[in-house]
């Protein structure tokens, strides 16, 4: 699918939006994507309060199948937390599988590395594609997220697309906050109240 196309599907898709009730997505970037398998509690507890201080319906996230059984897992800990709540939150893996990369044209980082030395391009070089397959990818994402019907929406993502993913949500007409830029373990967290 051409660059292009995907930018005309995405506004296609931004028409449903812009003049009803505003969509509200909550943006949390995690340092590390193990948090969103292991069972770390304090991300856990994080999540949870961050749906209950926000009345999140949704939470999205920055993962799919392959990432999980790569994993050793079954289920991200947003996974575990959308299903324990009553009712139920919608949840939804937004990353693109190898199939869907494939027919994206959306190349892994490791291979944008390895074709660059083989190219022996310069960092600056390397950098500028890998951040424009990020692009390609945040895309995906903003694409799946027209598929929610319920707000506001939680998305988890590594923290390097947290500013880029909040550009583009902003500019599909969405409207974001940023509630952790890059999430890690015992750190304050802002706009959560812990009851200290």
């Amino acid at each position: 699918m051409s660059s292009n196309h995907r930018h005309d599907a995405a506004r296609s898709c931004c028409g449903r939006f812009g003049e009803k009730k505003m969509k509200i997505v909550y943006i949390i970037g995690v340092s590390n994507h193990d948090y969103q398998i292991e069972p770390c509690g304090e991300f856990k507890d994080f999540l949870e309060a961050t749906c209950e201080r926000n009345d999140i319906h949704t939470i999205a996230e920055e993962m799919n199948m392959e990432g999980l059984i790569q994993r050793s897992a079954e289920l991200t800990v947003a996974q575990c937390i959308s299903s324990s709540k009553q009712p139920p939150l919608q949840h939804l893996l937004c990353d693109p599988d190898m199939q869907e990369r494939k027919k994206w044209g959306i190349e892994n980082p490791p291979d944008v590395i390895v074709k660059a030395l083989i190219a022996n391009l310069q960092q600056e070089e390397t950098e500028r594609l890998a951040q424009h397959e990020y692009r390609k990818r945040e895309l995906f994402w903003l694409l799946k997220s027209f598929a929610l019907t319920s707000f506001p929406d939680l998305f988890i993502c590594g923290g390097m697309h947290v500013v880029p993913f909040s550009q583009l949500l902003n500019w599909a007409g969405f409207e974001t906050k940023v509630l952790e830029e890059s999430w890690t373990p015992n750190q304050t967290w802002e706009g959560v109240d812990h009851g200290d």
